[in-house]
């Protein structure tokens, strides 16, 4: 096997562990034990990230298609705010260029994307990987009980996590799940896609209780809407159906407890999506609106 397809072959794992496992596989470390221990995902990156050194002769073609010069400008300012604020924030500097490191992933998708047939197959394995993640969700809500059952790893700071069913990747799993599903109209069990699509957004808004679920929900319709109108009804259709039975369910008295402990109902989700932007609801609702001042004044501070 080539260098090339080898480092195809990385990613397609890096992407596939941290989405079924994401915190248990950040733990899994060499040496397995101990307060000292490298990563097996980021050896995984650095191997990967070191054959690009090879391959600075595509920067020709990607300044043809993305917009290489404000990149550039971009690049630098988040390299030069970095070694400055190392100083005086140390690693956490490197947290505050974020922007600067995920815009990179536009070269180093560009560079993998040149692999002959790489497309193709990661697409297969991204349907694969988020069919997967679908169903694996259907664990969230006996979470606790199925962590038990997992292998633990203990981490460097001394404290111990199951490798299987921490769920802390939040909502970007059924989302994407949930696009992936409708756009392929994927059926599963004899069910249709907008069942499936509509079934999995309502359940991770119901059970996971992320604000960031109703601003990726927000930016996925305005999105399909765009480039795939009739997906929007579709998606829409599902939606409807699946909040359908959740209210059906509600009215029989049965009780969903989601995330932050707080019993789902229209109320709740009224007052949830108010916190966005720091209105207080009671309850665990006031911790999440409570923390909104802290974030401006952070994304304030780093502008």
């Amino acid at each position: 096997m080539d260098l090339l397809k080898l480092r195809a072959n990385i990613l397609l794992v890096i992407i596939g562990c941290y989405v079924i496992l994401n915190s248990g596989f950040m733990l899994v470390r060499v040496p397995p034990s101990g307060s000292i221990g490298v990563p097996i995902a980021e050896l995984l990156i650095a191997a990967f990230m070191v054959t690009f050194i090879f391959e600075l002769k595509w920067l020709k073609s990607f300044a043809t298609i993305a917009p290489i010069s404000i990149l550039l400008v971009w690049w630098t300012q988040g390299s030069i705010s970095a070694v400055l604020g190392f100083h005086g924030h140390g690693i956490w500097a490197l947290r505050d260029a974020s922007h600067m490191i995920d815009t990179m992933f536009l070269w180093i998708g560009f560079v993998v994307a040149t692999v002959p047939g790489f497309l193709d197959r990661f697409s297969k394995a991204l349907r694969v990987i988020m069919i997967i993640g679908a169903i694996y969700l259907l664990g969230y809500p006996i979470r606790d009980q199925l962590a038990a059952l997992s292998p633990t790893i203990t981490a460097p700071a001394g404290y111990s996590a199951p490798l299987l069913f921490n769920y802390t990747g939040g909502s970007i799993l059924p989302m994407t799940a949930a696009v992936q599903i409708l756009v392929d109209r994927t059926r599963l069990f004899g069910l249709s896609s907008v069942l499936i699509a509509g079934g999995i957004i309502a359940f991770a808004i119901v059970l996971m209780q992320q604000r960031s679920s109703y601003l990726q929900l927000i930016a996925l319709l305005a999105m399909l809407a765009f480039i795939r109108p009739g997906a929007v009804m579709r998606l829409s259709f599902g939606m409807v159906i699946a909040g359908l039975a959740v209210l059906l369910l509600l009215s029989t008295g049965i009780e969903i407890t989601g995330r932050l402990g707080e019993k789902f109902s229209l109320d709740f989700l009224a007052n949830h999506f108010a916190a966005i932007w720091g209105q207080k609801g009671g309850g665990a609702i006031d911790s999440a609106a409570s923390g909104v001042g802290q974030r401006i004044a952070w994304w304030t501070k780093i502008w």
